[in-house]
Protein backbone atom coordinates (compact mmCIF):
# COMPACT_ATOMS: atom_id res chain seq x y z
CA UNK A 1 0.00 0.00 0.00
CA UNK A 2 2.86 2.36 0.76
CA UNK A 3 4.39 1.72 -2.66
CA UNK A 4 1.15 2.68 -4.36
CA UNK A 5 1.16 6.02 -2.56
CA UNK A 6 4.88 6.72 -2.95
CA UNK A 7 5.20 6.11 -6.69
CA UNK A 8 2.75 8.82 -7.84
CA UNK A 9 4.37 11.31 -5.47
CA UNK A 10 7.83 10.45 -6.81
CA UNK A 11 6.61 10.89 -10.38
CA UNK A 12 5.20 14.31 -9.62
CA UNK A 13 8.39 15.37 -7.84
CA UNK A 14 10.45 14.24 -10.84
CA UNK A 15 8.30 16.38 -13.11
CA UNK A 16 9.26 19.42 -11.05
CA UNK A 17 5.90 20.31 -9.57
CA UNK A 18 7.12 20.26 -5.97
CA UNK A 19 5.02 18.96 -3.10
CA UNK A 20 2.03 16.86 -4.06
CA UNK A 21 -0.92 15.94 -1.89
CA UNK A 22 -2.28 12.47 -2.57
CA UNK A 23 -5.94 12.27 -3.56
CA UNK A 24 -8.27 10.30 -1.37
CA UNK A 25 -10.52 7.84 -3.07
CA UNK A 26 -14.17 8.36 -2.22
CA UNK A 27 -16.22 5.37 -1.24
CA UNK A 28 -19.38 4.93 -3.28
CA UNK A 29 -22.54 5.27 -1.25
CA UNK A 30 -25.41 2.90 -1.83
CA UNK A 31 -28.63 4.52 -2.84
CA UNK A 32 -31.21 1.97 -1.72
CA UNK A 33 -33.72 4.44 -0.33
CA UNK A 34 -35.12 5.20 -3.75
CA UNK A 35 -35.68 1.54 -4.60
CA UNK A 36 -37.35 0.37 -1.39
CA UNK A 37 -40.97 1.29 -0.80
CA UNK A 38 -42.50 1.20 2.65
CA UNK A 39 -45.28 -1.29 3.19
CA UNK A 40 -48.31 0.42 4.72
CA UNK A 41 -49.33 -2.61 6.79
CA UNK A 42 -45.85 -3.14 8.23
CA UNK A 43 -45.59 0.52 9.20
CA UNK A 44 -49.04 0.38 10.81
CA UNK A 45 -48.08 -2.74 12.78
CA UNK A 46 -44.83 -1.12 13.96
CA UNK A 47 -46.73 1.94 15.12
CA UNK A 48 -49.24 -0.13 17.07
CA UNK A 49 -46.46 -2.21 18.62
CA UNK A 50 -44.69 0.92 19.84
CA UNK A 51 -47.77 2.29 21.61
CA UNK A 52 -49.18 -0.99 22.98
CA UNK A 53 -48.48 -0.09 26.61
CA UNK A 54 -50.49 3.11 26.18
CA UNK A 55 -53.48 1.51 24.43
CA UNK A 56 -53.72 -1.76 26.41
CA UNK A 57 -56.81 -1.92 28.62
CA UNK A 58 -56.80 -4.21 31.64
CA UNK A 59 -60.38 -5.17 32.39
CA UNK A 60 -62.60 -8.21 32.90
CA UNK A 61 -62.40 -9.19 29.24
CA UNK A 62 -58.61 -9.42 29.13
CA UNK A 63 -58.10 -11.40 32.37
CA UNK A 64 -59.21 -14.81 30.99
CA UNK A 65 -57.05 -14.49 27.89
CA UNK A 66 -54.02 -13.49 29.99
CA UNK A 67 -54.53 -16.46 32.31
CA UNK A 68 -54.93 -18.76 29.31
CA UNK A 69 -51.79 -17.52 27.59
CA UNK A 70 -49.66 -17.35 30.73
CA UNK A 71 -50.70 -20.54 32.58
CA UNK A 72 -52.99 -22.92 30.74
CA UNK A 73 -51.29 -23.04 27.33
CA UNK A 74 -47.73 -23.63 28.68
CA UNK A 75 -49.13 -26.23 31.11
CA UNK A 76 -50.87 -28.05 28.26
CA UNK A 77 -47.65 -28.09 26.21
CA UNK A 78 -45.69 -29.41 29.22
CA UNK A 79 -48.04 -32.34 29.84
CA UNK A 80 -48.25 -33.28 26.15
CA UNK A 81 -44.45 -33.31 25.83
CA UNK A 82 -44.07 -35.28 29.08
CA UNK A 83 -46.53 -37.90 27.82
CA UNK A 84 -44.74 -38.18 24.46
CA UNK A 85 -41.36 -38.67 26.15
CA UNK A 86 -42.83 -41.32 28.46
CA UNK A 87 -44.23 -43.25 25.48
CA UNK A 88 -40.92 -42.92 23.63
CA UNK A 89 -38.88 -44.28 26.55
CA UNK A 90 -41.32 -47.15 27.11
CA UNK A 91 -41.05 -48.03 23.42
CA UNK A 92 -37.22 -48.05 23.70
CA UNK A 93 -37.39 -50.49 26.61
CA UNK A 94 -36.92 -48.23 29.62
CA UNK A 95 -38.90 -48.78 32.81
CA UNK A 96 -40.50 -45.38 33.34
CA UNK A 97 -41.49 -44.94 36.97
CA UNK A 98 -43.89 -42.31 38.23
CA UNK A 99 -41.04 -40.15 39.55
CA UNK A 100 -39.53 -39.76 36.09
CA UNK A 101 -36.53 -42.08 36.56
CA UNK A 102 -35.58 -44.22 33.57
CA UNK A 103 -34.14 -47.63 34.28
CA UNK A 104 -33.57 -50.40 31.78
CA UNK A 105 -35.95 -53.33 32.17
Amino acid sequence: MIRTLVRPVQRELQRGKGVVVAKQQQQHKRKMSGLVEKNYFVEEWNGRREITEKTFKFDGKTVPSLIGLALIFPGFIYFVMKDELKKKYEKLGYNVKKGGDRDMM
